[in-house]
């Protein structure tokens, strides 16, 4: 029976893997990892496998006996073998995460580098039915998302489970049966580290009311993930088609959010900042709470800060996902001479003596002053009658509706310390001229970026 379902796995894993195939296969010594290292080496699609081993140095005589021998297995059977000493307590302690999940990061980032080393196809892992039972009552007890309830995805990425779906006494009898040695890790019975308690204690009481618990799990989490799958091409179909990004800063319609459920909103919200901004470690559930909450609110404009550097802004009509290391410089100052049309990193100016008042606006400007360029600053004033009447610019942008993100990207144009120009706002300085005269200068800025966000 053993024999029989190791040899369907080995078909099931041609559909995933083409013969030859160059793989990253973790290796612990422990009874998962040696069966899966068994399993491709037996294949007759002659996979190339890269055996890859991190010493945590958590005990470590452990660590060095487990390094030893996974030194002498693959020697043995001819396996290339990539090791990694990690000191992870020290790690955990700077990082402020717990020793479980520092381990976690630190052997992707290992199997990673060396993936693209390499150049393999897939990191193949040897996580098990029982794994994904413990992982689905850890994440239930902490609280998590359909998408954490869905646990150990097979394939994920460039990584694949090919063992996912086995139990782990049928791993043990494989092993048993071909008289194959592996080691055992002694911290798997610290009931302090919360899988290992799980495991313990409360999988053995929910298998008194339902022996085939695992194989229940299994049937729960493949409707989950049905369920993901729909839920996650709603979502793609929305930000293909309603979501614009310009120069990083990612831009939504408001009222094409409130047309939709809750529950696609809350799935938008965690697909953008998960995989654009990579916080699938650091986002919780508040953060899309309260994205969600500026959404709907009444208020014309708010933020919120996902991460020190990430933003989420309401700005009117629009929702704004930006990176503040990642977006334009919004603090600039530039001196324009001789009138010479000009790029800049989001906008440009262009100059004209023609007439085009279609496209341009006209000013009379004396040919020896030199036209300044600067961001918006509290306090700005534009002079609109040759009275000295002046008007805020705080108060031009609040009544045209310009977001708060926006404000401070509008280049603002000046000669001497006098605003003659606005971009993007109806708002005309005395400086601008309607009727014809002679030795008028046409100024136009043009940005896509503005163009978007306002």
């Amino acid at each position: 029976m053993t024999k029989k379902i190791f040899q369907n796995l080995d078909s099931k894993i041609s559909k995933f893997l083409s013969p030859n195939s160059k793989i990253i296969l973790g290796l612990s010594g422990g009874s998962d990892s040696v069966a899966l290292l068994n399993l491709f080496q037996n294949s007759e699609n002659n996979y190339n496998i890269i055996a890859c081993h991190v010493n945590h140095g958590i005990d470590i005589d452990q660590s060095r006996s487990h390094e030893k021998f996974v030194k002498k297995l693959c020697k043995k059977t001819n396996v290339k073998l990539l090791i990694k000493k990690i000191d992870i307590p020290k790690l955990s302690q700077k990082h402020k995460l717990g020793i479980e999940e520092m381990s976690r990061i630190k052997r992707r980032e290992f199997f990673e580098e060396s993936l693209n080393k390499f150049n393999a196809s897939k990191i193949v892992l040897g996580h098990h039915l029982d794994d994904q039972a413990e992982t689905f009552i850890m994440r239930l007890i902490r609280g998590t998302s359909l998408v954490g309830l869905e646990s150990i995805k097979e394939l994920d990425g460039y990584y694949y489970r090919p063992m996912i779906s086995i139990e782990k006494n049928i791993i043990i009898k494989y092993l048993k049966n071909n008289n194959l040695q592996w080691v055992e890790d002694l911290s798997n019975s610290d009931s302090k580290f919360t899988r290992n308690f799980i495991r313990a204690n409360i999988i053995p009481l929910i298998k008194q009311l339902n022996p085939n618990f695992n194989n229940s799990i299994k049937k729960t989490i493949k409707m989950i993930g049905n369920t993901n799958t729909f839920l996650n091409n709603k979502v793609d179909k929305f930000i293909k088609n309603k979501v614009i990004e310009c120069k990083n800063i990612k831009i939504i319609n408001i009222e094409e959010l409130i047309k939709i459920p809750k529950a696609l909103n809350y799935a938008i919200i965690s697909k953008i900042l998960k995989e654009y901004f990579s916080l699938k470690v650091n986002l919780i559930h508040k953060n899309i709470e309260d994205v969600y909450a500026l959404i709907l609110s009444e208020k014309p404009s708010g933020q919120v800060f996902i991460k020190k550097n990430i933003i989420v802004e309401k700005g009117y009509k629009k929702l704004y996902f930006y990176d503040l290391k990642r977006i334009p410089k919004n603090n600039f100052k530039y001196e324009i001479k001789q009138y010479k049309s000009k790029d800049f990193d989001f906008f440009k100016i262009l100059f004209t003596t023609k007439l085009d008042k279609e496209n341009y606006t006209y000013f009379k400007i004396n040919s020896n002053d030199n036209i300044i360029i600067r961001t918006f600053k509290n306090g700005d004033k534009i002079f609109y009658t040759k009275k000295n009447k002046s008007k805020k610019l705080q108060d031009i942008f609040v009544n045209e509706k310009i977001p708060k993100l926006a404000r401070h990207f509008i280049p603002l144009l000046l000669v001497g310390n006098e605003i003659i120009k606005v971009p993007f706002v109806s708002a005309k300085s005395v400086r601008e001229l309607t009727s014809k005269t002679d030795n008028l200068i046409g100024i136009r800025v043009t940005s896509n970026l503005l163009k978007k966000i306002i």
